[in-house]
């Protein structure tokens, strides 16, 4: 599991973390407790990632948006949904998410129905 962003003694970055899954994003007729639990497995199957960046680019911070998008016997669309700004973010936070979208169990509540959540994922700098 990523650490909370917002506690103390948050280890030297760039650490990539997700918001804790406290809201569903709105997909019509999906139930938001299957959402969040949705949101939930992602965030545990991201676990702690070993991070893919060049060297010189360790002191890179910021925030992507990630959708994912399940289609009934498709394998899960991972996109960004809001860039940081930073190509070497966004695709670091792409291919943590792909990992963990195919390994996040869908609940049994959205099973056969389309649907999508959006999940943040964080990167901060390192602490001197």
């Amino acid at each position: 599991m990523f650490p909370d962003p917002r506690a103390a003694g948050t280890p030297p970055v760039p650490v990539p973390s997700l918001d804790q899954p406290g809201k569903a994003s709105a997909t019509e007729g999906a139930d938001a407790g299957a959402l969040l639990e949705y949101r939930w497995a992602l965030t545990g199957k991201a676990g702690k990632p070993d991070l893919k960046f060049p060297a010189g680019e360790r002191a890179s911070a910021g925030r992507v948006d990630i959708r994912v998008t399940v289609t009934p016997l498709r394998t899960p669309k991972v996109e960004v949904a809001q860039t940081s700004g930073m190509r070497l973010l966004d695709d670091e936070a792409l291919r943590i998410m792909q990992a963990a979208a195919a390994r996040a169990p869908v609940p049994d509540a959205l099973k056969g129905r389309p649907f999508s959540v959006v999940l943040p994922v964080h990167f901060g700098a390192e602490n001197p």
